[in-house]
């Protein structure tokens, strides 16, 4: 994985295989045509990718993803929100 930085843009862009994750611009590209994510999923993905290499538990996914002050199923919405950041499986007339 690399990230690199844009004049314009202090936020960081991270490639990873066929992906790219643009962290100012919140989006997340494949082969360059960008792909569909809901926000929470977004930011989940842009917190572990930040942190690649590093342990990130549960605790810090809900500070760093959830606000301090929004109650909600932290487990069943980082459960969905980790599903979400999933690629689907290929089809076969991608293989």
């Amino acid at each position: 994985m690399c990230a690199s930085k844009s004049a314009a843009h202090p936020a960081l862009v991270y490639r990873f295989g066929p992906y790219e994750l643009d962290s100012g611009h919140n989006e997340l590209r494949k082969f360059g045509l960008r792909l569909k994510l809901e926000r929470k999923p977004l930011q989940l993905l842009v917190a572990l990718v930040e942190r690649a290499g590093d342990v990130v538990t549960r605790s810090d996914l809900q500070r760093l993803v959830w606000a301090e002050d929004i109650f909600v199923d932290f487990d069943k919405g980082l459960n969905v929100a980790m599903t979400m950041t999933c690629p689907p499986k290929s089809s076969p007339a991608e293989m």
